[in-house]
C-alpha cells in the first residue's frame, strides 16, 4: 500500500510539473516526504490501537468469558 501511495504521489507531481510547462524530474524529497508521512501515520495508528487494547484489557473485557449465561440448578 505504501508503494501505491508513493506511485500516486509521483503521478500527481508529474502531472503538476507537466501542467506548469516544466519538464523536471520528481525530487527524491517528495518521495521521502510521502514515505515518512505514511510510516508515521501507521505508527500513530498502531499506537492508538495498542492503547485501546491495553485499556480494554484493564477494564475487564477478558472476564466476560466468566459471566454465567445459563441458570444454575439448585
Amino acid at each position: 500500500m505504501m508503494a501505491l501511495l508513493v506511485a500516486v504521489v509521483i503521478a500527481i507531481e508529474s502531472a503538476r510539473s507537466i501542467s506548469a510547462g516544466e519538464t523536471k524530474d520528481i525530487s527524491a524529497w517528495a518521495i521521502l516526504r510521502v514515505f515518512m508521512f505514511g510510516a508515521g501515520s501507521m505508527c500513530v495508528t498502531g499506537a492508538i490501537g495498542y492503547a485501546i487494547l491495553s485499556v480494554l484489557r484493564r477494564t475487564g473485557v477478558d472476564r466476560l468469558a466468566d459471566i454465567p449465561t445459563r441458570l444454575r440448578q439448585r
